[in-house]
Protein backbone atom coordinates (compact mmCIF):
# COMPACT_ATOMS: atom_id res chain seq x y z
CA UNK A 1 0.00 0.00 0.00
CA UNK A 2 3.05 2.49 0.55
CA UNK A 3 4.65 1.89 -2.47
CA UNK A 4 0.94 2.77 -3.96
CA UNK A 5 1.04 5.82 -2.79
CA UNK A 6 4.22 6.90 -3.21
CA UNK A 7 3.97 6.37 -7.03
CA UNK A 8 0.97 8.36 -7.11
CA UNK A 9 2.97 11.42 -5.84
CA UNK A 10 5.21 11.75 -8.79
CA UNK A 11 1.83 12.13 -11.55
CA UNK A 12 1.48 14.86 -13.74
CA UNK A 13 -1.02 16.54 -15.93
CA UNK A 14 -0.38 19.14 -18.31
CA UNK A 15 -2.38 20.62 -21.32
CA UNK A 16 -0.74 22.86 -23.63
CA UNK A 17 0.81 23.43 -27.04
CA UNK A 18 3.40 21.20 -28.80
CA UNK A 19 6.48 23.82 -29.66
CA UNK A 20 8.86 21.49 -30.86
CA UNK A 21 8.83 19.67 -34.28
CA UNK A 22 7.72 15.72 -33.72
CA UNK A 23 9.79 13.39 -34.80
CA UNK A 24 9.72 9.61 -34.29
CA UNK A 25 13.22 8.24 -33.48
CA UNK A 26 13.13 4.48 -34.01
CA UNK A 27 15.94 2.43 -32.69
CA UNK A 28 16.50 -1.56 -33.39
CA UNK A 29 16.85 -4.33 -30.64
CA UNK A 30 17.43 -8.27 -30.51
CA UNK A 31 14.04 -8.68 -30.52
CA UNK A 32 11.95 -5.81 -31.75
CA UNK A 33 12.41 -2.20 -32.51
CA UNK A 34 11.74 0.77 -30.38
CA UNK A 35 10.25 3.90 -30.67
CA UNK A 36 10.32 6.98 -28.92
CA UNK A 37 9.58 10.86 -29.45
CA UNK A 38 10.53 14.31 -27.52
CA UNK A 39 9.14 17.34 -27.64
CA UNK A 40 8.84 20.90 -25.59
CA UNK A 41 5.36 21.80 -24.22
CA UNK A 42 3.99 24.94 -23.64
CA UNK A 43 1.64 25.79 -20.37
CA UNK A 44 0.13 28.88 -19.91
CA UNK A 45 1.22 30.15 -15.97
CA UNK A 46 -2.38 31.44 -14.46
CA UNK A 47 -0.48 34.92 -13.90
CA UNK A 48 2.32 36.72 -13.27
CA UNK A 49 3.09 39.44 -10.32
CA UNK A 50 1.48 42.39 -12.74
CA UNK A 51 -1.79 40.39 -13.78
CA UNK A 52 0.44 39.16 -17.15
CA UNK A 53 0.43 35.93 -18.42
CA UNK A 54 3.46 33.54 -18.19
CA UNK A 55 4.26 30.41 -19.67
CA UNK A 56 6.46 27.33 -18.45
CA UNK A 57 8.10 24.60 -20.29
CA UNK A 58 7.74 20.82 -20.02
CA UNK A 59 10.42 18.27 -22.31
CA UNK A 60 8.48 15.07 -22.61
CA UNK A 61 9.15 11.67 -24.20
CA UNK A 62 6.23 9.18 -25.28
CA UNK A 63 7.14 5.74 -26.21
CA UNK A 64 5.85 2.80 -28.22
CA UNK A 65 2.41 3.29 -29.34
CA UNK A 66 2.18 6.53 -28.44
CA UNK A 67 5.36 8.03 -29.82
CA UNK A 68 3.86 6.77 -32.77
CA UNK A 69 0.21 8.03 -32.58
CA UNK A 70 1.69 11.59 -31.55
CA UNK A 71 4.11 12.17 -34.15
CA UNK A 72 1.46 10.73 -36.74
CA UNK A 73 -1.81 12.52 -35.56
CA UNK A 74 -0.58 16.34 -33.82
CA UNK A 75 1.77 18.68 -34.92
CA UNK A 76 3.59 21.41 -33.84
CA UNK A 77 1.64 24.59 -32.01
CA UNK A 78 -1.36 22.10 -31.35
CA UNK A 79 -2.58 21.42 -27.86
CA UNK A 80 -1.97 18.19 -26.40
CA UNK A 81 -3.16 16.77 -22.80
CA UNK A 82 -0.36 14.32 -20.95
CA UNK A 83 -0.10 12.88 -18.16
CA UNK A 84 2.80 10.86 -16.58
CA UNK A 85 5.44 10.84 -14.36
CA UNK A 86 8.85 13.24 -14.19
CA UNK A 87 12.29 11.17 -14.37
CA UNK A 88 15.54 13.07 -13.81
CA UNK A 89 17.96 12.41 -16.41
CA UNK A 90 21.92 13.20 -16.26
CA UNK A 91 24.74 12.69 -18.81
CA UNK A 92 27.80 14.11 -18.94
CA UNK A 93 29.00 15.91 -22.91
CA UNK A 94 32.39 17.59 -23.41
CA UNK A 95 33.24 16.76 -19.10
CA UNK A 96 30.03 18.63 -18.14
CA UNK A 97 27.72 16.66 -16.35
CA UNK A 98 23.84 17.67 -17.04
CA UNK A 99 20.54 17.07 -14.97
CA UNK A 100 17.53 17.23 -17.39
CA UNK A 101 13.92 16.17 -15.66
CA UNK A 102 11.09 14.98 -18.55
CA UNK A 103 7.39 13.76 -18.04
CA UNK A 104 7.80 10.21 -18.87
CA UNK A 105 3.55 10.09 -20.73
CA UNK A 106 1.71 7.26 -19.16
CA UNK A 107 -1.75 8.77 -21.06
CA UNK A 108 -2.44 11.57 -23.52
CA UNK A 109 -5.40 13.11 -25.26
CA UNK A 110 -4.54 15.15 -28.58
CA UNK A 111 -6.62 18.05 -28.93
CA UNK A 112 -5.94 19.46 -32.19
CA UNK A 113 -5.26 17.55 -34.73
CA UNK A 114 -2.61 17.41 -37.88
CA UNK A 115 -5.59 17.00 -40.29
CA UNK A 116 -8.99 18.70 -38.60
CA UNK A 117 -11.29 15.95 -40.50
CA UNK A 118 -9.71 13.16 -37.92
CA UNK A 119 -12.22 10.95 -36.83
CA UNK A 120 -13.01 11.82 -33.07
CA UNK A 121 -12.50 8.11 -32.49
CA UNK A 122 -8.57 8.77 -32.91
CA UNK A 123 -9.09 11.17 -30.13
CA UNK A 124 -9.59 8.61 -27.51
CA UNK A 125 -7.15 8.45 -24.36
CA UNK A 126 -4.63 5.47 -24.59
CA UNK A 127 -2.69 4.14 -21.34
CA UNK A 128 1.44 4.93 -22.86
CA UNK A 129 3.51 1.67 -22.16
CA UNK A 130 6.80 2.72 -19.50
CA UNK A 131 9.90 1.95 -20.73
CA UNK A 132 12.05 -0.83 -19.30
CA UNK A 133 13.87 0.40 -16.52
Amino acid sequence: MQKERVNKMNDNAYIGRICTDLVLNKKATDDNERQWTRFRLAVPRRFKKEGEKDTDFFNCVAFASAAKNICKYAKKGGRIYVRGENRENNFEKDGVKYFTVELVIKDYEIIDFKDKEQNTEDNKMEEAPFPPE
